[in-house]
């Protein structure tokens, strides 16, 4: 089926390029940034980019919709996913659905999530691991509940007995008859014919040559001329998941560049420390806010119930990765050009600055200086000045060298030369 109406302003994500979908179709008047050319690297979309048979628009966000589309990535948890050059593409599209609808179909903010914290091990130890564990997602049972289980099979099982001797007197009762009944229905069918309409159910759930173009455009998330009489004036044609994810909670259109590039439902992220089991909120560094951790937050999807309890859904499958923990850390080195690992969040870092001679011969190198300098030429000789007397210069800055001691190396004959750290 055809679209009655084209989207009047369709912004474009480097996807939908690059898997050459027909945009034409889909929008009129097509927008971008020029960010999104530059990601392409490609030379055959590139080539395709000088020869498109539309008009391409280029237009740029503001400072204000950037930060709009930035703060509602962290409250959806999605920031992190998010180049600048998508937050960039979401605040063209946050600009333009301002200028053409006036903002009415835009959200300023997410749906709220009321996540529960986790209980600290003390009193009504019992009552609080029952809390923790239906909160990760887990159906446990209390104690009032198990009794009462108990007492019903207890019950139960006396009844079954009971219910079986009446079930053999009854099964030799039905036998009798079945065998009655399927005598008259043998003769019927010698009589009649069977139709092939009355075997065969409808043909709703399989992909025919008929409603093909129809499941592919459900798919991508397009509306149909039956479906929705009110046209499109803003939306986004993006593959990205982060990026649908975070139109789609601020109430605008996405369309997918291809078949099944679409998601079916909106999710909210949070970080979970596998290390405490604390949960932290999307917009916390790589540091656990409750135990101090680097490194031990995985990002986990949180959902609300019917009845307003949130759930936590975490993959237990998914292995921890614990690359970099086979060896000790080196132990920390004074001075102001040690470059030591960093391993906790208020860590003082060295500033590492330069020589006061370099400062200030970069201070004298200004503009206003060069020109109202006569002697200039002089400085432009193959002999610069450098700074070799102070102690600065003597210490040369080495970043850390940043090595897994888990990787696979390149197999040798020796076994001391395997075993050895490189």
């Amino acid at each position: 089926m055809s679209i009655k109406q084209k989207v009047k302003n369709l912004i474009v994500d480097s996807g939908a390029f690059i898997l050459r979908s027909p945009i034409q179709d889909y929008g009129e008047n097509i927008f971008t940034i020029s960010d999104v050319v530059g990601e392409i690297k490609d030379e055959s979309t590139r080539e395709a980019l000088q020869v498109l048979p539309y008009e391409l628009k280029y237009r740029e966000p503001t400072e204000d919709d950037v930060k709009f589309v930035a703060n509602f990535a962290k409250r959806t948890g999605d920031f992190n996913q998010l180049s600048v050059t998508d937050i960039r593409l979401l605040a063209l599209v946050v600009r333009l659905e301002k200028e053409i609808n006036n903002g009415i179909n835009l959200k300023e903010a997410p749906a709220q999530l009321q996540v529960l914290p986790t209980k600290s091990v003390g009193q009504n130890n019992k009552v609080m691991a029952i809390r923790d564990m239906e909160f990760f997602g887990y159906d446990v049972k209390n104690k009032h509940q198990i009794k009462k289980d108990d007492n019903q099979n207890e019950l139960s099982n006396d009844e079954r007995e009971n219910k079986n001797m009446q079930t053999q007197e009854s099964n030799d009762q039905t036998r009798s008859e079945s065998n009655k009944l399927g005598n008259d229905i043998a003769s019927d069918e010698e009589n009649n014919d069977y139709d092939d309409s009355d075997l065969i159910g409808e043909d709703e759930g399989w992909i025919t040559k008929e409603n093909c173009e129809e499941v592919r455009r459900k798919l991508m998330g397009i509306k149909f001329e039956d479906e929705d009489d009110i046209p499109v004036n803003v939306a986004c044609i993006t593959g990205d998941y982060a990026m649908q994810n975070v139109l789609l909670q601020m109430g605008l259109n996405v369309i997918s560049p291809r078949d099944g590039l679409h998601i079916r439902q909106t999710r909210q992220f949070v970080l979970r420390c596998y290390a405490c089991c604390k949960i932290n909120p999307p917009t916390a560094n790589q540091f656990c806010k409750f135990c101090g951790n680097m490194k031990t937050l995985k990002r986990v999807s949180v959902t609300v119930n019917q009845d307003g309890t949130t759930k936590v859904h975490i993959n237990f499958n998914k292995p921890i990765n614990i690359r970099g923990t086979k060896y000790s850390l080196p132990m920390p080195r004074p001075g102001r050009h040690a470059n030591n690992p960093i391993l906790c969040e208020d860590q003082q870092v060295p500033q590492q600055r330069k020589s006061k001679l370099a400062v200030l011969e970069k201070k004298q190198l200004t503009i206003k200086s060069i020109l109202n300098d006569p002697d200039y030429l002089v400085r432009s000789n193959p002999f610069s000045v450098n700074d070799v007397y102070s102690r600065a210069s003597r210490v040369t800055t080495h970043q850390r060298k940043v090595i897994n001691p888990n990787e696979t190396r390149k197999p040798t004959g020796n076994r001391k030369k395997k075993n050895r750290h490189i």
